[in-house]
């Protein structure tokens, strides 16, 4: 099992690689699936820090990828995904995005329902809950959960994105969890 993950990573890297180096030459279409591997990634993680405002995680969304393209020529591969670029993009214009806005995300409103049958009540019920537990989460916390969690991201590439050291990030995420798990065991 764990050879078979490696062996996927080693061909995904590989295949960023090739497609990073064609971007990088001028190549849209390469860039173009690379925009079209993480677009969805990104648009969740704007769409999660944000909230419902779709409008403005697609916008940020596109910026990302704008300003990727940019700065492409100077891209270089340092043992990081490509992804973890993307995602680091992508929080210096969050933060902008918050620096200007000041607003905060209201994460009982994530999702819509329109079914109304007792298992989707119940799970809506949930998530209601667990984002409410969540926004009581600082933005360091809410950023390194939805990262880990989320995203799927190991501490050192959430370390490159954030700008901030491992054991910061560990300690984050430790702190969230247990504040999560207090939480959620009072509201039990």
């Amino acid at each position: 099992m764990i050879d078979w993950l490696k062996n996927r990573l080693e061909r995904v890297v590989g295949e960023d690689s090739n497609l990073i180096r064609q971007a990088k030459k001028g190549n849209k279409e390469a860039f173009g699936n690379l925009y079209l591997k993480y677009l969805p990634g990104i648009y969740r993680y704007f769409f999660f820090r944000i909230g419902q405002d779709k409008q403005t995680a697609e916008d940020l969304s596109e910026e990302v990828f704008f300003k990727a393209w940019e700065a492409l020529p100077r891209y270089e591969e340092k043992g990081w995904r490509f992804s973890a670029w993307l995602y680091r993009i992508a929080h210096n214009l969050l933060v902008d995005s918050y620096r200007k806005e000041k607003e905060t995300a209201d994460w009982s409103d994530f999702y819509l329902v329109e079914d109304k049958s007792l298992e989707i009540v119940l799970a809506e019920e949930e998530r209601t809950v667990l984002y409410k537990a969540i926004e009581t989460l600082t933005d360091d916390q809410k950023q390194v959960v939805l990262l880990k969690f989320v995203e799927g991201f190991e501490t050192r590439e959430i370390s490159e994105i954030t700008g901030k050291r491992e054991d910061a990030i560990r300690a984050l995420q430790a702190r969230a969890l247990q504040k999560l798990k207090e939480i959620l065991e009072k509201g039990e």
